[in-house]
Formats: C-alpha cells, sequence, structure tokens
C-alpha cells in the first residue's frame, strides 16, 4: 500500500506518489521534491563530521556535490570543507548521481574551532530551489 500524505491545498490524505488529489486536483508537490536528512553530527578535533542522506523524489536523476551544494556556517562564520578529515573515516563522501526514485548516504567535514556552539548548513538541491537547512548545537 502507498505511503498516504496530506494534500497541501485541502489538506486531503492522498498517495506519496499521485500525481494530483483525487479530492481537489491540486498537483502533488511531495512526489517532485529532494528530500535531505542531516542523520548524524560528530565533533572532532578542528572539525565537524556530518552525516547526511539525501532521497530523489524528483522524475530525474540529480547531482549532489559536496563542493557546490552544500554552504556551512559556525557559529555564524562562513567555514570551509576539510577534505583531509575524510581520511578519519571509512564512510562515503557525499559526491555523485542520484537517480529518480533513488537513496545516497555520505559525510562531509566543515572546519570548525574547539569550543564551537552551533553549526548551520544549507543544502542547495539545484541552482533554482530554496536551500534546505539543518542546524545542530554543540553541548
Amino acid at each position: 500500500m502507498d505511503e498516504l500524505v496530506p494534500c497541501k491545498t485541502c489538506g486531503s490524505e492522498i498517495a506519496k506518489n499521485a500525481k494530483v488529489c483525487p479530492n481537489c486536483g491540486a498537483k502533488n508537490k511531495t512526489q517532485h521534491r529532494v528530500n535531505a536528512t542531516l542523520v548524524s553530527v560528530e565533533s572532532h578535533n578542528g572539525y565537524v563530521l556530518c552525516e547526511f542522506e539525501i532521497v530523489n523524489n524528483t522524475s530525474k536523476d540529480i547531482r549532489v556535490s559536496s563542493l557546490l551544494s552544500f554552504d556551512c556556517y559556525v557559529d555564524d562564520y562562513a567555514t570551509d570543507l576539510d577534505l583531509g578529515a575524510l581520511l578519519d573515516t571509512d564512510k562515503p563522501q557525499l559526491d555523485g548521481a542520484v537517480a529518480s526514485g533513488k537513496k545516497m548516504r555520505g559525510v562531509l567535514a566543515f572546519k570548525a574551532p574547539s569550543g564551537w556552539k552551533e553549526i548551520e548548513i544549507h543544502y542547495h538541491p539545484s541552482f533554482w530551489s530554496k536551500a534546505i537547512i539543518f542546524s545542530a548545537i554543540h553541548e
């Protein structure tokens, strides 16, 4: 059975993969988006390792680029990827193509000073789409 989601227009329960709502006829925008989840955040000496899962619910393949798709701010200051830190993990880097209906899981490492308080990561699924924003607090 298909997963049900609420129609964004009328609120009726519709199948997640439905093209239109059978009640009001509105397009089902849930079907045509890229979803991203911040799975974990680990603080290390000089960097923060962030694990993501990207789900492509669009009808086309998408490209995920650690260099072009993500912006990061640590305590409101822009920071850079730390490519060398990826050598410390056996998890895959978040780069590549994701076919329609498929998922990708991987990590990114961002430079961060010791004692950082908050990290904010902006993921841009495409040039035209709004950023998906994640934040995490360091205790």
